[in-house]
């Protein structure tokens, strides 16, 4: 437990210092990003900005009050990283990659020439260059500012990808369970260090001598390597089945944080060993973001939800349940909105006056087109939380006001 506070508070650039401790770390926010499932999430390098996207678009929230700052309709994100100096953001999907100017929560025009392959992106340290994998596995590198197309790569069917910290080298994993280090300097490419598990997600230490790799694996499985050898050193299984899909390392390396499964995981990785979880996912989790000085760690996923998990004293036993509604719901056959099924007796629905037939259209000012969506975003809020409901009864639209109550125990999580 100490080893964990020392390592954040050693990273903290922040002035007053701060950090995460297994014992005292909780959910603090849950944000309903309306994007879809989320795919991508990123801390900007000064902390102040969020950004996520997903399958309907990109997020960017300001960070502390976690607000909307900007929204930007932009179909199937699937990766977004801020330039090392933060003055860049690039967005990318499956059909392409753009890099667009940043300041102050807003993007500018994005650049003339977008390239294709944006499933994974990776910026150099020095920011000079940007790497992004295409739907194919291919690997691209570009030269920024002017975006010109530096080298391209068929790479084993890639899925993931890191530059080493000189700028030296690029380290991709991929579909056939391999890592593999490209030469960026002219050299030879080394071959495929062998793996028996699907590598999607790659960290690498700041003095490029040893790396970190997971993915697909039944028991969820992590592996360090050293460099330049490329041996194999350790194994640690977080026990949560389903593929790990992100990693992010302290800033002082000793420690990381991994997200697999529905589950987020804090790990030493010094001694190789799990320090505890955070679970309140409630589908898989598939991106992870850790913020400068580690004041908050961020996850998304299938469940429509990105978390903001940060210091709760008493950890996840301090933390409010969801709140409750009281209504089943299914889609509207417009498409727009969710209708009500049913409303549960004595909940919180009862008491707001909501009705079968209604069709609710926007929770906390927000709009839902889907069942799924009203469901993630009533379940973003805590028990106890008040909000307004925008439904529509009879063709006429009512504005419904509740306190979320508590779900009952003899009702189905």
């Amino acid at each position: 437990m100490l080893l964990w506070a020392a390592f954040l508070a050693a990273g903290d650039t922040s002035p007053r210092g701060g950090g995460l401790d297994p014992a005292n770390c909780g959910l603090i926010r849950s944000l309903f990003a309306n994007v879809g499932s989320v795919a991508a999430c990123e801390f900007s390098p000064d902390g102040r900005w969020l950004a996520v996207g997903g399958e309907k678009g990109l997020v960017l929230y300001r960070t502390g009050d976690w607000t909307k700052a900007t929204s930007m309709p932009l179909a199937g994100v699937r990766s977004v990283r801020f330039s090392p100096d933060g003055r860049l953001l690039a967005v990318g999907s499956a059909s392409d990659l753009c890099v667009y100017p940043f300041a102050n929560g807003q993007c500018g025009a994005k650049s003339d020439t977008c390239a294709s392959g944006g499933m994974y992106i990776a910026w150099s340290a020095d920011g000079r260059l940007l790497a992004g994998i295409s739907e194919k596995g291919e690997v691209l590198i570009q030269s920024i500012p002017n975006a010109g197309v530096a080298r391209t790569w068929d790479a084993h069917g890639a899925l993931t990808c890191v530059f080493a910290p000189d700028g030296s080298r690029l380290l991709t994993g991929g579909n056939d369970g391999a890592v593999r280090v490209w030469n960026l300097q002219g050299g030879a490419d080394r071959g495929l260090v062998a793996g028996d598990q699907v590598v999607s997600t790659i960290t690498i230490s700041r003095d490029g001598r040893r790396f970190f790799t997971a993915g697909a694996d039944e028991a969820g499985g992590i592996r360090e390597w050293e460099l330049p050898e490329g041996r194999p050193r350790r194994r640690l299984s977080t026990g949560e089945s389903g593929a790990v899909a992100a990693m992010r390392l302290s800033q002082d390396e000793r420690s990381m944080v991994a997200a697999g499964g529905t589950s987020v995981f804090f790990v030493d990785a010094a001694r190789f060993r799990i320090l505890g979880k955070l679970n309140h996912h409630t589908r898989e989790v598939r991106c992870l973001a850790l913020s400068p000085g580690a004041r908050w760690i961020a996850s998304g996923g299938a469940d429509l939800q990105v978390k903001i998990w940060g210091t709760v004293p008493g950890g996840m036993a301090a933390v409010r349940p969801k709140g409750f509604l009281g209504v089943t719901v299914r889609n509207a056959d417009d498409g727009g909105g969710a209708v009500i099924v049913q409303v549960i007796a004595g909940s919180a629905a009862e008491r707001a006056a909501f009705r079968a037939g209604d069709v609710i259209r926007r929770v906390g000012g927000q709009a839902v087109a889907t069942y799924e969506e009203s469901i993630a975003a009533i379940s973003s809020y805590f028990e106890g939380d008040e909000l307004e409901f925008a439904v529509l009864r009879g063709g006429a639209e009512l504005t419904l006001r509740v306190k979320l109550g508590k779900r009952p125990e003899n009702l189905e999580k």
